[in-house]
């Protein structure tokens, strides 16, 4: 089958945030394709809605989904990361039950 060229042009920011989208992705290997595959299913999703929409609508789809991306990685980013390691959880332990075990000697009246 022979392929032709389709060609858009986007602002240098959206370009970098779409590239650094696919970079991050394992869905995708490369803009092209993911744009191609994205373009197929809004096609597909329109299709059986039984209307077409135009490439600014699309891209303005687009554009609301990758800030709604965004969005969620905001938030996980904000979720605190102070959780106590493996070592500061076994000094913890230690220090517990040796309060503990001095507990137990000065209640049998031992040293």
């Amino acid at each position: 089958m022979d392929k032709k060229p389709a060609v858009t042009r986007v602002e240098e920011d959206r370009h970098d945030r779409w590239k650094r989208q696919v970079e991050e992705s394992d869905d995708f290997n490369s803009l092209s394709q993911a744009l191609r595959v994205g373009f197929e299913q809004l096609m597909d999703d329109d299709t059986q809605d039984g209307d077409v929409q135009t490439s600014d609508e699309v891209i303005a789809r687009l554009d609301k989904l990758e800030a709604e991306i965004q969005e969620n990685r905001e938030q996980i980013e904000r979720i605190p990361y102070n959780y106590p390691t493996l070592d500061e959880i076994s000094e913890e332990v230690v220090h517990n039950l040796s309060e503990m075990g001095k507990r137990e000697r000065d209640k049998e009246g031992r040293y």
